[in-house]
């Protein structure tokens, strides 16, 4: 947590807590004084609130592609990807998984990634192309 948000939380606080007027230089100023006496380590600490952190996404990402072939690279291109595609590039890579049951078919993860292929409309219809050409 910053200095800044510690600060803006603890005033906060501090008004939240009173039912009376309250001068705000004595709001900053002890607000401040409780920074300064909070352990340094315990200063710079961010705060987790419970989003998964890239490397979650990575792991669940490569454990549901199950293709284990350039993992240096893939996670590279992995982590490059925004935050917030993330998640949809895990539910698509899960989709994609299921789709192609045995691994030998799959792309590449490098390639996978590489061509966005999480943007790609999957079929609706999971027949194979023989069973279509018989229809």
């Amino acid at each position: 947590m910053t200095e800044k948000d510690f600060l803006d939380q603890a005033v906060l606080a501090m008004l939240g807590n009173s039912s009376r007027v309250l001068d705000p230089d004595v709001l900053w100023a002890t607000a401040r004084m409780i920074w300064e006496k909070r352990p340094k380590n315990e200063r710079s600490k961010p705060i987790r609130r419970g989003a998964p952190r890239s490397e979650d996404y990575w792991t669940e990402f490569w454990n549901a592609y199950d293709k284990k072939v350039g993992t240096a690279k893939a996670k590279e291109k992995f982590l490059a990807i925004p935050r917030e595609d993330r998640p949809a590039v895990v539910a698509a890579a899960k989709d994609y998984a299921e789709r192609t049951p045995e691994v030998k078919y799959r792309k590449h993860p490098l390639t996978w990634l590489n061509q966005q292929c999480w943007l790609d409309v999957a079929p609706k219809d999971a027949k194979t192309q023989s069973e279509i050409d018989w229809i």
